[in-house]
């Protein structure tokens, strides 16, 4: 599940968005176990 919001950085348009990953089981040498991850975009509109 992943959440994310446009809001402005000082005077920059941004998109931050993060959320937390679960892997159940998958094949040896995969990812395992809990994750989280952290987006941090800048938006440059015309």
């Amino acid at each position: 599940m992943m959440v994310s919001k446009v809001t402005r950085l000082g005077g920059q348009l941004a998109s931050l968005g993060g959320g937390l990953r679960y892997w159940m089981d998958g094949p040896d040498g995969a990812p395992h176990d809990l994750g989280f991850r952290v987006v941090v975009t800048l938006l440059y509109p015309k």
